[in-house]
């Protein structure tokens, strides 16, 4: 297997951020969240919410991601034992592709194990029956709220094609940015949820890469 030269990880800029999102977190949880809740439900009718949370929500789910990179990974194994050339590239390729499933459900593991232990009720339950607070340890996950799977499934995808595809990072970011504030306009997740959400996101595709990848050598940018 080729290797390459593990790069330092930069912690300043991750740590940094951490501090940036929680603080930001906090901060509209005691003073935004819940007024922002209540002006995006008045600025939209119930179609362009409907947009905003199904339309463009169906972008964040991870069904047709997970599918296209495993048929990626599977395509690219079979062809790796029925060519003669182009073995390292396939390789790769497929290294690529797992990277990108990696990625999508480590954050989402780490999502989700926030959410049942946090159990912040969803907007909804804010603006139909004025209640508003958390419900810790809880596994009704369509109303834990925070952080947002949605933000942290696309912050996923687009950092991991980002490192796979680094000029490809204007696209691969206004979708996600896109995405995530999508979940806030249709007022299914508060401002926090999401950037808490696109925080872990982003996240742990790099530190993925750095502990798992760098360090055994795996190489899978094309």
């Amino acid at each position: 297997m080729t290797t390459n030269a593990e790069k330092p990880l930069n912690w300043p800029l991750i740590g940094g951020g951490f501090i940036i999102a929680a603080a930001a977190s906090a901060l509209a949880m005691a003073f935004v969240d819940e007024a922002a809740a209540r002006f995006f439900r008045d600025a939209f009718d119930a179609d362009q919410r409907r947009f905003f949370g199904h339309t463009v929500g169906a972008l964040g789910k991870p069904e047709f991601y997970f599918a296209a990179a495993a048929l990626t990974a599977a395509a690219c194994w079979v062809l790796r034992r029925r060519v003669a050339e182009g073995g390292e590239r396939l390789r790769g390729a497929m290294h690529a592709a797992l990277f990108v499933i990696f990625s999508i459900a480590a954050a989402g593991v780490l999502v989700n194990l926030l959410k049942f232990v946090i159990g912040r009720m969803r907007p909804r339950e804010l603006l139909e029956n004025g209640l508003a607070g958390f419900l810790p340890f809880n596994t009704d996950f369509g109303m834990n709220s925070f952080p947002s799977g949605h933000s942290q499934m696309v912050w996923s995808l687009a950092v991991s094609l980002f490192l796979i595809f680094p000029r490809l990072w204007p696209i691969l970011f206004t979708f996600a940015a896109a995405v995530a504030a999508s979940r806030f306009l249709a007022s299914v997740h508060f401002v926090s949820d999401v950037v808490m959400g696109s925080y872990i996101g982003a996240v742990v595709p790099l530190l993925l890469k750095h502990y798992i990848y760098d360090r055994r050598g795996i190489i899978f940018r094309p």
